[in-house]
């Protein structure tokens, strides 16, 4: 039976009401969550069910038969976090698990500014998603969290409940991550396993599964059998990869092997296994290329009983005193070569001339042992000390 109950009164100020219903009313909190009787409204100021067009007030029909609990005033007991996860003080918590703080009841103002997280008071960006279902906020990182790392979550006071009642004190609580235990390991490489054909220009690349340490040139080379090939090495964080850049063009027709050792490490010193492949380049279509000239194009006050040098990027041939010139033949010398046929030295038959600008010339009838021509013809000048 349905029976209209009074449910207002005073007493030294007091406002005493009954419900029957989950849903607040007769001056209960009416949040988003709950509602007011057909003809009452909700007094946002106070967040009370109202009679309208009168002040908060909480005459209502309800059922008598099903509820007499009794309201002894406004609702004034905080929220709390009951429970947690990653648990306080957890330690080898997964990199992948998610931060959720679970409430007492339903709550309000959870965003990014009221729930954070933190590890060495530097705050980790995340977003934060909130179920009234269960209570939950979850915050949402941009990735997973580091290994083998410390962190904090806050939980503050700005959080309400539906009354307005503000957590009681901001909460906190630290968990530890597991140690990385995962080596690094390789996710590509350039020239791939066995490839053949691969062109006497050719640079190693080689790309990580994540950030190493300890990239050089004793964790990465390349041989020709077991005679070592010079080059350069350098390394890169975006993408982790790491280049070998041969100092010269590697032989035609030749089979070659890269090995990387377990010098490389990430950042928790796990050692990546020691990786070796081999590939052959095809024939040598490239023509050579001048590397460095001493004097150095454009150089001044240079001696005047300098020699010239040219040093290629391979081996070649033809060098004679007609591909090689100094101002236009005018200045006569000979031309030795040396350190594998890739260096050019022309010695003048007499000083230079003083206070004089010298031009150096080289042209296409310079090859490599392939026959390949000198890529563009090569020019470079310098000026003799007065």
């Amino acid at each position: 039976m349905v029976a209209r109950i009074a449910c207002l009164a005073l007493t030294l100020g007091i406002l005493v009401g009954c419900y029957d219903l989950p849903k607040p009313e007769c001056g209960f909190a009416c949040g988003p969550a709950s509602e007011c009787p057909s003809d009452y409204t909700c007094n946002t100021a106070v967040n009370r069910c109202q009679l309208v067009g009168t002040t908060p007030s909480c005459a209502a029909a309800v059922d008598a038969g099903t509820d007499t609990r009794t309201d002894t005033g406004d609702d004034v007991t905080p929220p709390t976090v009951v429970a947690m996860v990653p648990a306080a003080n957890a330690l080898g918590v997964p990199i992948t698990t998610a931060i959720t703080a679970m409430f007492s009841e339903p709550v309000d103002n959870i965003s990014s500014l009221t729930m954070t997280l933190e590890s060495g008071g530097i705050a980790v960006p995340a977003d934060v998603a909130y179920s009234p279902s269960s209570l939950t906020a979850t915050l949402l990182l941009l990735g997973p969290l580091l290994p083998g790392t410390t962190y904090t979550v806050l939980v503050r006071d700005s959080i309400i409940d539906l009354a307005g009642n503000p957590l009681g004190g901001t909460m906190s609580w630290q968990f530890t991550t597991a140690p990385d235990v995962t080596p690094p390991s390789v996710t590509s490489r350039s020239p791939g396993v066995a490839a053949t054909g691969v062109g006497v220009g050719a640079t190693v690349i080689v790309d990580f599964s994540e950030a190493v340490n300890g990239v050089s040139n004793a964790t990465l080379t390349l041989a020709e059998g077991v005679t070592p090939v010079a080059g350069t090495v350098s390394y890169s964080t975006t993408p982790s990869r790491a280049t070998l850049t041969p100092a010269a063009q590697l032989a035609a027709n030749t089979t070659y092997t890269v090995n990387l050792t377990a010098g490389i490490t990430d950042s928790a010193a796990n050692p990546l296994s020691s990786v070796t492949w081999m590939f052959t380049t095809g024939a040598d279509t490239i023509g050579p290329r001048v590397a460095v000239t001493s004097p150095l194009d454009q150089a001044t006050a240079v001696p005047t009983t300098a020699t010239i040098v040219v040093q290629f990027d391979e081996p070649v041939q033809s060098v004679t005193i007609t591909s090689f010139t100094v101002n236009g033949g005018a200045i006569t010398g000979t031309i030795a070569m040396s350190a594998g046929d890739t260096v050019a030295t022309f010695t003048p038959d007499a000083a230079l001339p003083a206070g004089a600008t010298i031009s150096v010339a080289l042209t296409t009838a310079i090859t490599d042992v392939a026959a390949n021509s000198l890529a563009a013809p090569v020019a470079f000048s310098f000026m003799t000390a007065p």
